[in-house]
């Protein structure tokens, strides 16, 4: 009888071991998850304060990444910059300060960037080098009055971003909530 009995307190800590890491791994995974959808929610995207933007909503959410790239290239190896397509237009049109004044992180999930990111899984690093928020040079800090570029930068042809990318034209902004054009 001493045996059973000893197997018997030998497996209830096990049990009790088991048990307790089934509900620390899945609990957390459940936790934003409306109950009884199975799902997680989309995220919620603060209204775009800007009137235009590059492209609608859904092209954006696929190719931003190809559209980031292509411009940083251009400005970086080419010192070819349009107007309205860099990363610090879109901060200023898609980041918004909290309402005590302060600016979100970048790694907050109030930062417009980081609440598809996070959704997504998704790591960015943009803002290791790039200004989180709008930033506004002092005059006659840098060439052209803080703006690295010559002063004759030209814009350049779009190139291929992809289907539709040839049409890259200001769209507008939808008054609807979600922030993004349509």
């Amino acid at each position: 009888m001493t045996g059973t009995s000893g197997h018997r307190r030998g497996f209830a800590p096990l049990l009790a071991a088991a048990l307790a890491m089934l509900f620390f791994a899945w609990g957390p995974a459940r936790a934003d998850q409306p109950a009884g959808t199975g799902r997680v929610p989309l995220p919620v995207l603060p209204k775009a304060t800007g009137k235009h933007c590059v492209k609608p909503t859904e092209w954006m959410r696929h190719n931003h990444m190809k559209l980031l790239f292509r411009e940083r290239d251009l400005t970086v190896y080419k010192g070819e910059f349009i107007k309205g397509r860099s990363i610090e237009d879109c901060i200023a049109c898609h980041v918004h300060r909290e309402p005590d004044g302060q600016w979100p992180k970048p790694t907050s999930k109030k930062f417009f960037c980081e609440t598809c990111h996070a959704y997504a899984a998704v790591k960015i690093d943009c803002f290791e080098c790039h200004a989180a928020h709008p930033v506004k040079a002092p005059p006659g800090v840098g060439p052209n009055g803080g703006n690295p570029l010559p002063a004759d930068a030209k814009p350049v042809p779009v190139g291929d971003l992809g289907a539709g990318a040839h049409e890259l034209t200001p769209m507008p902004v939808s008054q609807g909530a979600g922030g993004g054009s349509k």
